[in-house]
């Protein structure tokens, strides 16, 4: 178990994304921000551990094992509704579910990402005039760029998740 978590650790490292959306929404955030910051880390860490460890010990438990073109996480649902009526539907909104959630931990990224974009052109690693936060340069293209550097990047990679989850972990720290 503790060499899963080890490896689980290596491959990934997309916690840090809401680590980082805390940290750069801060001036957005209710007063006082810093307890308010505080307290969101907190929720996140816990929800992060009992869900994270949840799944280890029910990958344990029902013996699921690596299946060419399936998530760990559709073989698990798969299993828990097996015989289940309606277990078919269940693994679908189950595995949509996830789906949407992986959408909306993606718009942090896109929400965030022109304020890093702005950060950066401060220390002239882009063009000053993306220093405009406000300015529509900064966010409509700073997403824009974005998006198209996330497609090369897909492109560049064929899909393969295991290059771009080694991708995304790097950027994300």
């Amino acid at each position: 178990m503790f060499l899963l978590f080890l490896h689980s650790y290596s491959l990934g490292g997309g916690t840090y994304t809401g680590i980082e959306a805390v940290s750069t929404g801060l001036p957005i955030m209710r007063e006082p921000r810093v307890y308010t910051a505080k307290r969101t880390m907190v929720y996140m860490a816990i929800s992060l551990a009992l869900t994270a460890s949840g799944l280890l010990v029910c990958y344990l438990l029902w013996h699921v094992q690596p299946t060419p073109n399936k998530t760990l996480n559709a073989i698990l649902f798969e299993k828990v509704a097996a015989g289940l009526p309606g277990g078919q539907l269940f693994v679908i909104l189950t595995l949509l579910s996830e789906d949407c959630y992986s959408v909306v931990a993606a718009q942090a990224g896109f929400i965030g990402g022109p304020r890093v974009l702005a950060n950066m052109a401060v220390d002239s690693w882009f063009p000053h005039r993306f220093t405009a936060l406000s300015d529509r340069l900064t966010t409509g293209n700073g997403v824009l760029m974005m998006s198209g550097a996330s497609l090369l990047a897909l492109l560049y990679t064929r899909g393969d998740v295991s290059h771009l989850v080694v991708m995304y972990s790097i950027n994300v720290f």
